[in-house]
């Protein structure tokens, strides 16, 4: 199972790149096949893609839901991107318990936000980050009225209430994505 999606860079200083694609797989083992079958049955396409926009980085990261009802992804939409440390002697459970917390939060304000943390594997160079933290949402102004909301609740106070003692995020790029296909 397979989905891509192009991301290009809206809010951001210095990109390395035009866009980028990103796949996503429900799991690992997924993930495998999917790059198994690209292996055997892709070079031609790859050439393809290669003479319009050479890819000069591959890496694998693993995801977790932090926040999202949605089965089903939006087919476009926004990307925030964060970089994320852990503070010395935080584990997860830490984590999750700020995260139930915030969650909670968001759902009282009724804020639609999307939350994942991809987690480094191959081909990264994360500078000393332990995560990417990705807010993600339909449009600009789902963002906007999502932003109004939480900081006119107290959010900004809450959200440094919960994890400041946890980790340290320094925030990044914000991508519009479009789905561009996948298989079952």
């Amino acid at each position: 199972t397979y989905s891509g999606n192009v991301l290009v860079p809206y809010f951001f200083s210095d990109m390395q790149h035009d866009f980028y694609w990103v796949g996503f797989s429900p799991d690992l083992a997924s993930q495998g096949i999917v790059a198994d079958e690209w292996l055997l049955k892709g070079a031609a396409l790859q050439k393809e893609f290669d003479a319009v926009a050479p890819c000069s980085t591959h890496a694998q990261y693993a995801w977790a839901r932090v926040r999202d009802d949605v089965e089903t992804p939006q087919a476009a939409g926004f990307v925030d991107f964060a970089s994320c440390a852990l503070k010395p002697g935080v584990d997860s459970a830490k984590m999750a318990d700020a995260d139930s917390k915030m969650n909670a939060f968001l759902d009282k304000i009724g804020n639609t936000v999307r939350i994942y943390r991809w987690f480094p594997m191959q081909g990264t160079n994360m500078q000393g980050a332990d995560f990417m933290q990705l807010n993600w949402v339909g449009s600009l102004t789902e963002k906007g009225e999502n932003a109004d909301a939480f900081v006119a609740a107290g959010g900004i106070q809450i959200q440094a209430s919960l994890y400041d003692s946890l980790v340290e995020c320094e925030g990044g790029p914000t991508a519009s994505y479009s789905s561009v296909g996948g298989s079952n």
